[in-house]
Parts: structure tokens; C-alpha cells; sequence
């Protein structure tokens, strides 16, 4: 039982012994209902109700003694309730919180050690574990196949969750990667702090969808990564249908905030950037390089960014919608150019992108199509429409004798 269900129980059994139980009712359960589990907003509930009774209390007769001994049992109730947190979490308290998150509570793991997680896959990891990592700060974690260690992996519906201990602050402190993860699918990363131990070197997070398998289905939210060359590098590998909610990639004095994309004979698509923060970042808020498509970015802020996003060699079905963007050079930029096939590099058609509902302020273009050194053998085509922005330098299409471009504005 949770604890505004557990208060409800409570304070309905002090209720029935009150003259007046409807409108005790209305004045408990509505304060009760505001704390969502927060056991100190409740204590401070109980307080200011046992205060506003206090004149009513006393006309009640020869039952007030029992009421006033049933106040006492509940506040007693909830005051145990807040020290179990403080003592290191109560279970109750703690699934009540998961389940409000929308995270399965069937299997918890509360933790102060990341090897916990490293020992818990010498098996198969249990679809619907949801690892607590208790506040502090930590090194690195890695959720790849090493030696016998088995695949960290959920399966739909039952994701494995690596949650920072709510309402508090886990950070990971690393040289090279703080977070790695490959090959893994249905995986939820929440809360969690990144930090450079090496200004402007290594990748805070880093995801190979290359040597152990695809990475598909991976949800991170809240995450902050900074101090490095890329606050994530998710470049090379097949990454699908994963995103990044309310996440900040800020201050890497390196390159990118995020760099992604795939090489010749991977593909990256259905990649969601929702909410996002690219602040502050040595070039590109968001660098996408080769064989992506369905990528959307919505909802996010760049500022302070060389350029605030690229699309780069191929990037398809692309959708940029409803961003504010602040740079002193270019806005979005789609590009091409020929770095050697040997790279898996090679230019590409990029069409059917969509940029709309976007706030561009630019020292340069706001929206720019160029493709540099093709070869007579690359013939670029590029396709997008730009609707409904506001920017103060219009968007520019390059002179390029390898650029062949149908853009629409409206």
C-alpha cells in the first residue's frame, strides 16, 4: 500500500469517530491527495489539519481523548515512514516512487556500487529490474558482453532500468567513457550525470551498435553529459527506434554535444531527440554523419554551438520541428562532401526533410545546403521543405557544379 493510500485509511479511521466526517473527509483527503507520496508534505498535512480541528476537537466530548490518541498514531505513522528514506529507503516508499515514474517494480535492486550491476549479469539479466544507484559519485559503467557476463538486454514491456535514486544526484566520473553501451535493446537510463575527468576528451556516453549487435529500443531521459569531445558519440553502428527525452549536452569544450550516424552497411533510424538542451559545445549541438533517417528533433534548444545542428552525407526523412536555435554562424546545415571511401564516408542523396515551426537566429544562413568536393562520380541531390520558421538570415543554397537541390519554402 503507498503512503497517500495508507494516510486515506489512516485518517478516514479518525474521521468516522468525527461528527461532522463529510466535510473532515473533503478538508483530509484533499490536502492528502496533493503529496503524491511525499512523506514530509504530508507530515506538514497532518500538522495543519490536527491545528484546524483543534477548537472542534474540544467540543466533542469524551471522545476527543480517542481522536486526539489517533492523531497522535498517525503522525507517529508518517514520521517513521520520513526517517525510513533518511536510513537508506524504505522499500514501500521506494517501489510507490518507481511506480510513479512508470517503471516495473517487480524485481529492485538498490545500489552504491556499480559492480552490483557487472555481478548481476554473470546470468541473465531479469527482464523488469529496475538497478537504484543510491546518490554519489561513481567511475564508469559498461553495459556491453564482456567474458561470460551475458547480454544486458530487457524485452518489450519489460525494460531493465538503471535509475538514479529519485530526487537526487548520481554522477558517473570518468577519463575516456563514462556510460558505454552495445548490442543492448529495451533499456531505460534515467537521472544520471556525466563528467570529464580529461577536458574535452573521450565521450560521455557512447553507443556501439557495431561489434555486439544493434542497440534498439533505448530510452534515456534526464541524462546531462559535459566536459567532454563528445557528450555522446553514438557514431558507426545501427542504432533504432530510441530516444532521448529531457536530456542536456552541454559544454563540451571537444567537438559535438551529440555526434551519430552510421557507416557503410549500418543504418541508423527512428532516433527521437525530444526536449533537448546543445548549449555551450566546441561545434555542433547535433552532428548526424551518414546512413540516418527518420531522425526527429523536437522540442529542443541550441545555443552557443559553432553550428547548432548538421545533417551530413545522406541524412533522410529527417524532421526538425518546433527548436529554438541561437548561433553565430549557420543554423541547420546539410552537407556533403567526399572523404574517402576507405572511411565508409561517401556522399549521398539527402532527401525528404522537413524543418518546421523552428526559431533561427544566425550570424549566417539559417537553414544551408552545400555539397563540397563530390567528384564527378557524386552527384549530390537534396530535398527538404522549411515551414512556418522565423529567422532572421534567410536560408542559402551553395554554388556547387555537385549539388542538385529542390527546396521549398512556406
Amino acid at each position: 500500500m503507498s503512503i497517500p493510500e495508507k494516510a486515506i485509511e489512516l485518517w478516514s479511521e479518525v474521521a468516522n469517530q468525527l461528527e461532522d466526517l463529510q466535510s473532515f473527509q473533503r478538508l483530509a483527503f484533499d490536502r492528502i491527495g496533493i503529496t503524491e507520496g511525499k512523506v514530509g508534505d504530508l507530515k506538514v498535512a497532518i500538522d495543519s489539519i490536527r491545528r484546524d480541528m483543534s477548537e472542534k476537537l474540544e467540543t466533542l466530548g469524551e471522545s476527543n481523548k480517542a481522536i486526539i490518541a489517533n492523531l497522535s498514531d498517525l503522525l507517529e505513522t508518517v514520521e517513521k515512514l520520513e526517517a525510513a528514506p533518511e536510513a537508506g529507503g524504505s522499500p514501500e516508499s521506494l517501489e510507490s516512487q518507481i511506480k510513479a515514474l512508470g517503471y516495473p517494480s517487480g524485481r529492485i535492486i538498490v545500489l552504491d556500487d556499480l559492480q552490483v550491476i557487472q555481478d548481476d549479469r554473470q546470468t541473465t539479466p531479469v527482464p523488469g529490474t529496475v538497478y537504484v544507484i543510491k546518490e554519489g559519485t561513481y567511475g564508469s559503467l559498461k553495459l556491453t558482453r564482456t567474458g561470460s557476463q551475458a547480454e544486458f538486454s530487457g524485452e518489450p514491456g519489460k525494460p531493465l532500468v538503471i535509475l538514479a535514486e529519485p530526487g537526487k544526484t548520481v554522477t558517473l566520473k570518468a577519463v575516456d567513457k563514462a556510460l558505454s553501451i552495445s548490442g543492448s535493446h529495451d533499456v531505460i537510463i534515467d537521472g544520471l550525470t556525466l563528467i570529464s575527468e580529461n577536458s574535452g576528451r573521450g565521450s560521455g556516453l557512447h553507443l556501439d551498435g557495431k561489434y555486439q549487435g544493434p542497440i534498439r529500443d533505448l530510452y534515456i531521459k534526464n541524462l546531462s553529459s559535459s566536459g567532454w569531445m563528445w557528450g555522446c558519440n553514438g557514431t558507426g553502428g545501427d542504432i533504432w527506434n530510441s530516444t532521448f527525452l529531457n536530456c542536456d549536452f552541454s559544454n563540451n569544450p571537444g567537438e559535438h554535444g551529440v555526434y551519430m550516424g552510421a557507416r557503410a552497411g549500418y543504418m541508423q533510424r527512428g532516433v527521437i531527440f525530444n526536449e533537448c538542451t546543445f548549449n555551450g559545445n566546441a561545434k555542433q549541438g547535433l552532428y548526424v554523419n551518414c546512413f540516418a533517417e527518420n531522425f526527429l528533433i523536437e522540442l529542443c534548444e541550441f545555443i552557443g554551438n559553432d553550428d547548432a545542428i548538421t545533417l551530413f552525407n545522406g541524412v533522410s526523412d529527417t524532421t526538425i520541428n518546433d527548436c529554438d536555435i541561437t548561433t553565430d554562424d549557420k543554423g541547420i546545415i546539410f552537407y556533403a562532401y567526399f572523404q574517402g571511401v576507405k572511411m565508409g564516408i561517401v556522399p549521398h542523396d539527402s532527401t525528404g526533410n522537413l524543418v518546421q515551426n523552428c526559431r533561427i537566429t544566425s550570424g549566417g544562413p539559417s537553414v544551408y545546403f552545400n555539397v563540397q568536393e563530390a567528384g564527378d562520380g557524386f552527384p549530390i541531390k537534396m530535398v527538404a521543405e522549411i515551414r512556418d520558421c522565423t529567422y532572421n538570415n534567410p536560408p542559402v543554397i551553395s554554388d556547387s557544379k555537385w549539388l542538385t537541390a529542390d527546396v521549398t519554402i512556406t
